[in-house]
């Protein structure tokens, strides 16, 4: 009597492998995805507010945001750079010194939601205020800067956020041994020289751009 063989077909087979890749990629990047999601609803945020903010405030967020074109505008080189690379430091140390918090794997997706709060508080801010002009612009010449670091800041949070978990077993679970731990951490560090060499990558696009690119608009 010959045997039957039975066996599932390939297409859904390769659905259920597909299925496990996605699932087992989501898990492994969780913090990356729930910075992410924290980051567009930052950027939902900030467009709102700016419709009903008044010039004042906008001034105000210049230090961090470009909400005040004409100020930007007449830096010279080493001025732009060392205005988007304070910028970019000062959301650098946020996530860097959360990740060595015990408390950090909580504030860190609120740094994200900050960034993405600058990021479209700025967009909504050219835009209503120069049209298509202010958007080209902003697509031109802010967005590529802002893209690099908003990828190094949300990778960045995704470190910060692990190496903050370990800290946190280590003082109120006691999971983590002393060794092991400051190994993590070095590593983390090590890891943080490369995003901080980015981040300065980020204000080197911005300088060439904002330098050269702006003059294509005003």
């Amino acid at each position: 009597m010959k045997g039957v063989v039975l066996s599932l077909p390939v297409k859904s087979r390769q659905k259920n492998v597909n299925t496990k890749f996605l699932f087992t990629g989501a898990k492994r990047n969780l913090f990356l995805i729930f910075n992410a999601l924290f980051f567009t609803a930052g950027i939902i945020w900030g467009a709102v507010v700016e419709l009903k903010a008044d010039e004042a405030f906008l001034l105000n967020m210049d230090f961090l945001f470009t909400t005040n074109l004409d100020s930007r505008l007449e830096e010279s080189f080493l001025s732009t750079f060392m205005a988007h690379f304070a910028s970019n430091f000062i959301f650098f140390c946020a996530a860097l010194f959360c990740g060595l918090s015990p408390f950090g794997v909580g504030l860190i997706p609120l740094v994200s939601a900050f960034k993405g709060f600058g990021t479209g508080l700025s967009a909504a801010f050219l835009m209503s205020t120069f049209g298509l002009k202010g958007l080209g612009f902003y697509i031109v010449v802010v967005l590529p800067g802002t893209f690099v670091f908003s990828l190094v800041l949300l990778y960045m949070g995704n470190e910060s956020m692990r190496i903050s978990l370990k800290i946190a077993k280590a003082f109120f679970a006691q999971g983590e041994e002393i060794l092991p731990l400051s190994k993590f951490v070095r590593r983390y560090l090590f890891r943080c020289t490369w995003f901080l060499l980015m981040s300065a990558a980020g204000a080197l696009v911005d300088m060439l751009l904002w330098s050269f690119g702006s003059k294509l608009f005003f």
